[in-house]
């Protein structure tokens, strides 16, 4: 016990330097706090989670796609049909188009349950995220404060920014879970296992 306090201030004491430069590099990226860093940042972000997704996604084998750790959650594949989706819900209130299968305002939850082959999931995916960059890159507003209304709240235009880049975040955490659970190691982490 008497060697888990000071282990435990050092810790402390290091994350909390770690978090100190992380916020300070973010903030060196937003130059003049102009809409274009913004977006770059939520891009640069959004490229590095989609790579990681796309490459668990691949590595799952298609006969776990329709596994889920319990009745009531997403499957595996639910869960990358819901990121696609929902990459462009976020994006079309910011004025992207949705493709024709898509509903508008809606989440879309029906696609979950009818888009099963691996193959069209990954697909839907890599087009989700190439329609999110494309999209973001053109993306010239600076009017962030301005509220919409979302199916499941009241946003800013900002926080549907921050929206579509935490919330793949959170469906690649589960999705490492989850393949984990199956014993798939993530690919990008091979080397330390």
């Amino acid at each position: 016990m008497k060697m888990f306090m000071p282990v435990l201030i050092v810790l402390l004491l290091f994350g909390s330097a770690m978090y100190k430069l992380s916020a300070q590099d973010m903030t060196n990226k937003m130059d003049n706090n102009s809409s274009s860093s913004l977006v770059k940042l939520i891009s640069d972000d959004l490229k590095g989670t989609f790579d990681k997704v796309i490459q668990l996604a691949d590595a799952m084998p298609s006969e776990d796609y329709s596994w889920r750790p319990e009745e009531g959650v997403r499957s595996v594949g639910e869960v990358y049909v819901h990121i696609a989706t929902t990459n462009y819900l976020f994006l079309s209130f910011l004025g992207a188009p949705l493709p024709k299968e898509l509903k508008a305002n809606s989440e879309n939850e029906n696609l979950e349950k009818t888009i099963t082959d691996k193959k069209e999931i990954i697909n839907l995916l890599k087009k989700s995220f190439a329609d999110a960059q494309n999209f973001l890159a053109g993306y010239k507003d600076t009017d962030f404060e301005t509220i919409i209304e979302l199916p499941f709240g009241k946003f800013t235009k900002a926080q549907i920014l921050m929206l579509t880049a935490t919330h793949p975040h959170e469906h690649l955490g589960q999705s490492i879970a989850y393949a984990r659970t199956k014993h798939i190691v993530p690919p990008w982490s091979k080397k330390g296992n």
